[in-house]
């Protein structure tokens, strides 16, 4: 009879993408299992040489909308940095990149030197005050390389 109702939730489960425990749940307790159409898994992955990184993973039904996904992502990263968190912009993590490389190259450049090589390098996106040029990119790092502890001196 176990052999049977492990069979039972196992083509409940593969058929309907239903967790284990929900389609027990439903042959033992008549009790439908909870249908989810978005799920989300995170991977974690820290390198020796590299950054560590977080990606997210999303598996949405078709019908779903636009409005749920974003606020499924939103809740996973949410969750993920321990706050409500603001979107990067392409343009602060460009800047960010920039300050990473120039300082990493010139351990002893000021953030007034490093923004006004940013400024030269990138007229049309010129940064006017140095220490939000350094702000952003402190918050672009803590974000990216996940820690203080990892973030260029």
């Amino acid at each position: 009879m176990l052999d049977e109702l492990r069979v039972a939730v196992e083509e409940l489960s593969r058929g309907y993408g239903w967790l284990p425990a929900g389609a027990a749940a439903l042959l033992l307790e008549d009790r439908a299992p909870r249908y989810w159409p978005v799920s989300a898994s995170l991977t974690l992955s820290v390198g020796a040489h590299a950054p560590a990184r977080a990606a997210v993973r999303l598996e949405i039904e078709s019908w779903v909308g636009p409005s749920v996904v974003a606020a499924a992502y939103g809740r996973v990263r949410d969750e993920l940095h321990g706050r409500p968190g603001r979107p990067l912009s392409v343009a602060t993590v460009e800047r960010a990149a920039f300050a990473h490389d120039y300082r990493l190259a010139r351990p002893n450049a000021t953030w007034s030197e490093t923004q006004a090589a940013w400024n030269e390098a990138h007229p049309d996106a010129a940064v006017r005050n140095y220490r939000a040029f350094r702000q952003s990119s402190v918050r672009v790092w803590r974000t990216v390389l996940r820690g203080p502890d990892r973030l260029p001196t």
